[in-house]
Formats: C-alpha cells, structure tokens, sequence
C-alpha cells in the first residue's frame, strides 16, 4: 500500500499534463510492474524466503539495488509485504551466498564496503575535473572542506585525503589556510564534456524543488532506484540547468552558477552506485542554483512594485 501510495502521490495532481510523457511512462511503468507483483504473489499463494531471496538478487544485479543500498530485513518485509520471518531468512541466505554483505550493523548488495573505501578516489577524480574545467582555475581559492564535503555528499574525511592527494600532484597547496590551485593546474588536460540537451518542456519552481528533493533523499535515505529512474531524473536535472540558466545573467560568475554548470556537464558514471551519487550532486547544484535565480529576481520585482 505505501508504494502504490507513493506511485499515485506522484502520477496524479493538478499538473499532471504539464509533466513529459517519458516521466508519465515511466510511471505507468510502476504501477504495471506493482500490479504483477500482486498477481504473482496471489498466484504462488505463500511467498518463500528463497522467492524473495530470487527477487532480491535479480534486482542487486540490475543495479537498482545498488551498493550502499539500505536492505534490511525490516525494510524488505515491508516492501514485499512479508511476515518479519520469512525477511529475516531472505537475508540471511542472502548474505550466505555473497549477493548481500552486512555493511555498517546492515545488509546491503555485495560490494558496498568496498564502494564506501572507493569514495575517496571518486571525490579526488571530481576535482580534479572540476580544475581542470575550470570551475576552480589557477590561482582560485576552493571552498572549505566542510562546504565541499556538502556539495559533494561526502564526510571530511574523504575530502581530506582527496586534497591530500591533489596536493601530492602539484594541483592544490594545502597548510593552515584556505586551499589554493596552483598554477600547474593550467597544464590539466581539458575534461570530458556532456552538453545537456535543451530543455523542451518548462519546469515550475514546485516541480524543480520536488524533483531534486527526491533525488536527494534517494541517496542520503539509500533508497533503491532502477536504471531507468536514475537516468531519467540525471536527464530532467540537466534541462532543469538549461532552463535556470536562461534566467542568469551574462557574464554570471557565481561559483553556485558554474558548479551547477560544470556538474550538468560532467560524464555519466559507469557504475550504478555513481550514478545515484552524481545525480545526487546535480540535484544539490540545481536547488542551490534556483535559489540564486530565485535572489536575482526578487530586486526586479520589488523594483515593478505592486501591480
């Protein structure tokens, strides 16, 4: 019921006709593959921990649950709509066999811990990008660690040691002050770039603020998220960046306008974990550049006065 639930919250409103067809498709998607499930579940009468342990691991190979995915037997039983039990030796079979591993006191799909050490050489990569793109250009100051850890959903460690890292190249200069890009930055070769496609359809203030909170609580909540879903949002995010961009400016040099830049063209991860992750960071990027636009727009209207 609370995923059927969810899946009218969001295909049924006021705007509905204004949303794109694929997100409208996509949902219908939902609810067809929710309505299987049902007519599955009633025709195999009592579902089996090794039914559910089946599910579960089709689903970890896909990616939509992907490491440092919350799966414990608690919420299983919920989703699925099983006895506590029948969860609990899901799971364990589930760990017996190595699709699962317990990650922090918890399941998660094999290969989180070792996600979890990797994020480190993830975050120093996403600098190193974001250098040699020149949202941080020689001679600039970065951001403190604390606000780059927030930008990049990370913890201080991780930041930390990818400073630590860049520093050891010759990019960054670390000490007691503010980190600084050297100028052997400027010899970075050039990175890879995505342009986002245009935005075809106008998105509302409420649409973007729901869309990139739920992007962002799918990956501070772990939720599990297939493929499609994932790169569907990354999609609608970028336009969303074309669509406030227009809004700017020009030149516009706030640092939040070109984040928001550079992130929406940054290339799309490998792995399916990356991907929530990145979509996680455009997320962030595109609400904090809607409040910008939001900023830059309130002087104009307060200059029109009342109408």
């Amino acid at each position: 019921m609370r995923r059927w639930d969810r899946v009218l919250e969001r295909a049924v409103g006021p705007d509905v006709l204004a949303r794109p067809v694929d997100q409208l498709g996509a949902w219908a998607h939902e609810v067809h593959t929710l309505l299987e499930t049902v007519r599955e579940a009633r025709r195999a009468g009592q579902v089996t921990a090794a039914v559910v342990g089946q599910t579960i691991a089709a689903r970890v190979q896909d990616g939509e649950y992907y490491p440092g995915c919350v799966l414990s037997s608690y919420r299983i039983a919920l989703d699925y709509g099983l006895p506590q039990a029948v969860a609990d030796d899901a799971v364990q079979d589930l760990l017996a066999c190595g699709v699962l591993e317990s990650s922090g006191g918890r399941a998660a799909p094999a290969g989180s811990r070792a996600a979890r050490e990797h994020m480190e050489k993830v975050i120093t990569d996403r600098l190193r990008a974001q250098i040699a793109a020149g949202l941080y250009p020689p001679h600039s100051t970065l951001p403190s660690r604390r606000e780059l850890a927030q930008v990049l959903w990370s913890v201080l460690a991780h930041v930390t040691g990818a400073l630590r890292t860049l520093a050891g190249e010759g990019l960054v200069t670390t000490g007691p002050g503010p980190v600084r890009v050297t100028a052997a930055a400027a010899d970075l070769p050039p990175a890879p770039r995505d342009e986002p496609p245009p935005c075809a359809t106008p998105y509302s203030s409420a649409v973007i603020t729901r869309q990139t909170q739920d992007v962002i609580d799918r990956w501070r909540l772990r939720r599990p998220a297939p493929a499609a879903v994932v790169e569907e949002s990354w999609d609608v995010l970028r336009q969303m960046t074309v669509q406030l961009l227009h809004h700017c400016s020009a030149p516009e040099n706030a640092v939040v306008v070109r984040r928001a830049v550079e992130v929406a063209r940054a290339p799309w991860p490998d792995s399916s974990w990356e991907r929530v992750w990145h979509t996680a960071c455009l997320a962030r990027a595109v609400a904090a550049l809607q409040h910008h636009v939001n900023q830059l727009d309130r002087p104009s209207a307060a200059a029109r006065g009342p109408e």
